[in-house]
């Protein structure tokens, strides 16, 4: 549902609330989540880190 295609069946991605780049840059381990429960990650409900 955060995919569309232009008029030359391009894909655009859409829909980018919850993205950010971390400040340690892509490869720090995060311990924060945001979002919904109930589509979260298993790591994320256990409390472990992820990348």
């Amino acid at each position: 549902e955060n995919v569309l295609l232009d008029k030359d069946q391009n894909l655009k991605l859409i829909d980018f609330g919850l993205c950010a780049k971390p400040k340690g840059g892509m490869q720090a381990h995060l311990y924060t989540s945001c979002g919904s429960p109930t589509y979260a990650a298993p790591e994320l409900i256990l409390g472990k880190k992820y990348l």
